[in-house]
């Protein structure tokens, strides 16, 4: 028998509580071990799965959209106008091939190797206390930028690091100073891009990704705005500043696990399964949206055209039925447990190059297993770093102190 959740929603909006929990608001709100929970968030009646089965009916039923899923209130500094994140059918599927033809494998070879070299010169002159989120966040803009072919931001390099980390930080809070740093962030690198976007479009020379997205076009063939090519290419840029946060979650567990900071130095513990896992254990967002387009069903349950339909994104990748002790940091599960397209959904999950799967998580992947070893064979020790999973995302600092020189 098909139950019918809308005679199932509370009527109080648990917003606020979503703010207050943070990582943990989708566990708290969940009975017992259901996969389906009822509720109601942003004035909207909205239905919350977990597990590798619903993932799989979240990115493979074709009634769930992403446009007018994600409140404007974050998606706006967050993603920026008219991107890639709230668009549906061929709309999307046409501005998703553009993604992954610029993240292919030889940009992901080519990307890392810079980020590698880079990245072992900065560690390489660690000395006394370091910030690892800070410095690996300098690194991540520096490479992300030059890789795109951007012009340097005339304000220089620091300023454009902290506009383009609080444009991430800022996605949890829907008010207050995070939310206005986000904004004013938007605001200012966007213009900065548009800028580089249009002298690309009226004859000025430009390179990489500027002259790419100066190009893009809809599904009709037209070129899109302006604002649009800028706020697709800073959704290429943007995210790899966000590795920053996987790297300070990475240097913690590391911390946290000794023997497994000895192994991955020292090249017996593979990188990949350590990158996984941190993205496992301490994902970019708690949950991730979508709208029912038309009325639809996920086995017996209905759900009614208008619903939000969340993701339990923590819930999934901590689903015991897909990891066992899926509380405890664990790179050597990987050899006894399968990653599949729908039970590890840190960057979404399904199909990458069809789907709404990040395109740019082979390039987190790739990026992690360069950073992270370095970091090990480092010395440097964090002695302030707590993570509190009640703030999303996670307080983006990670103090550390280089004990022993390589």
């Amino acid at each position: 028998m098909t139950k019918n959740i809308a005679l199932d929603h509370p009527w109080l909006d648990r917003s606020p509580l979503l703010l207050l929990d943070g990582y943990r608001f989708s566990e708290r709100r969940r009975r017992d071990a259901e996969d389906v929970t009822p509720t109601r968030v942003a004035g909207a009646r909205a239905l919350i799965v977990r597990g590798a089965e619903a993932a799989a009916w979240f990115y493979g039923d074709e009634a769930l959209r992403r446009r007018d899923a994600v409140p404007g209130l974050v998606a706006q500094p967050l993603f920026g106008p008219g991107a890639v994140h709230t668009l549906d059918g061929e709309h999307h599927a046409v501005r998703k091939h553009w993604f992954v033809d610029v993240l292919d494998a030889e940009a992901v070879r080519a990307s890392t190797a810079r980020l590698g070299t880079a990245w072992r010169e900065e560690v390489s002159g660690w000395d006394g206390e370091v910030d690892v989120f800070e410095r690996a966040s300098a690194v991540l803009t520096r490479v992300a930028v030059e890789r795109a072919g951007l012009a340097v931001d005339p304000r220089g390099w620091e300023p454009l690091r902290r506009d383009l980390v609080a444009m991430v930080d800022g996605f949890g809070a829907v008010a207050g100073p995070r939310h206005q740093r986000a904004r004013a962030a938007r605001a200012r690198t966007q213009a900065w891009v548009v800028d580089q976007v249009r002298a690309a479009r009226h004859g000025t020379e430009a390179s990489g990704l500027v002259r790419a997205v100066a190009d893009l076009g809809d599904e009709d063939g037209r070129q899109v705005a302006a604002e649009v090519a800028a706020t697709e290419l800073l959704n290429v840029v943007r995210p790899q500043v966000a590795v920053a946060w996987l790297v300070a979650g990475g240097a913690r567990a590391l911390d946290e696990h000794p023997a497994l900071r000895s192994a991955l130095a020292d090249g017996t513990l593979s990188p990949i399964d350590v990158a996984q896992e941190v993205r496992r254990t301490t994902p970019f967002v708690p949950l991730l949206a979508a709208r029912a387009g038309r009325d639809t069903r996920w086995g017996d349950v209905k759900v009614p055209a208008g619903t939000l339909v969340v993701l339990d994104v923590w819930g999934t990748d901590h689903d015991p039925r897909s990891w066992a002790r899926p509380d405890v940091f664990d790179p050597l599960r990987y050899a006894r447990e399968r990653v599949t397209a729908v039970n590890l959904v840190p960057q979404g999950g399904g199909s990458r190059e069809r789907g709404h799967r990040c395109p740019g998580e082979d390039l987190t992947l790739a990026y992690l297993s360069v950073m992270l070893p370095e970091l090990a064979r480092s010395g440097a020790v964090v002695h302030e770093g707590t993570v509190s999973l009640r703030r999303m995302p996670p307080r983006p600092q990670c103090r550390a102190r280089v004990e022993q020189r390589r």
